[in-house]
């Protein structure tokens, strides 16, 4: 059995913020006993009310705070700083049941840069901040309410709400231009680098949020093979095979 004074120094070693409130709070009251009580004598309760007032809601703000930075190192990608996999899939169930609800079209985007390393070389630059740029490019571009993130290190996704195969098309094609704008910048003579996978609730192979997912990573998977057309939608026909 471990004994109860090492449990506490395991317990104030892991809880460190916790620890520092502990200690801080009976300092307080002795800095308010020292600097506020009047010489002759008097108590008044009134001072340490305050403080203790002033404490707890350091001490709240504090809590929120660390919540909020929990929250962005559970669901942010921190190279790209867009949101991971475990947003997009709870992003995908909501959008999906409201899509649903509202009878109203959603659009999964998947798409990829091709051939990372390569592409780093030609530029001169490390994949990361080819990452960057890229995310800085596409963020830039989409509206607020869409929802842009890392799905695996080389492929991202936007969810786009109240938007029809066509418009994700178009939302694509501009997304491949700007990119490769920026990209040649540094290298004029670059090639295309970026596939697109689009599949649409229009589409009758998705009953289930999952099915919308499988079928633009398919989408996507065609892009990447295609050395010619590098947006392909399940509405052209291209997930018809496995319906």
């Amino acid at each position: 059995m471990i004994p109860l004074a090492k449990q506490l120094q395991d317990f104030f070693k892991e809880n460190t913020a916790l620890s520092l409130c502990g200690a801080v709070y009976p300092l307080g009251w002795v800095g308010v006993y020292l600097f506020v009580t009047p010489q002759g004598g008097g108590l008044s309760l009134w001072p340490y009310f305050i403080y203790s007032c002033l404490y707890v809601g350091g001490c709240l703000g504090s809590l929120a705070y660390m919540h909020i930075q929990l929250q962005k190192v559970l669901l942010v990608d921190p190279v790209t700083n867009v949101y991971n996999k475990r947003y997009f899939f709870r992003a995908l169930d909501t959008e999906f049941s409201r899509s649903k609800r509202a009878e109203a079209p959603l659009a999964l985007v998947t798409f990829s840069l091709l051939n990372i390393g390569f592409l780093s070389e030609e530029l001169g630059r490390s994949p990361e901040y080819v990452h960057r740029v890229f995310c800085e490019t596409v963020a830039g571009t989409i509206r607020e309410t869409d929802v842009f993130s890392r799905v695996d290190p080389n492929t991202y996704t936007l969810l786009l709400a109240n938007t029809d195969d066509a418009g994700a098309q178009t939302l694509a094609r501009r997304l491949e231009t700007l990119v490769m704008r920026e990209f040649r910048k540094v290298k004029p003579a670059l090639a295309d680098v970026v596939a697109f996978g689009i599949c649409c609730t229009q589409y009758s192979g998705c009953k289930e949020p999952i099915d919308i997912y499988d079928n633009s990573a398919k989408a996507h998977s065609m892009a990447l093979a295609s050395e010619r057309n590098r947006i392909m939608s399940c509405m052209d026909g291209v997930c018809q095979t496995t319906h």
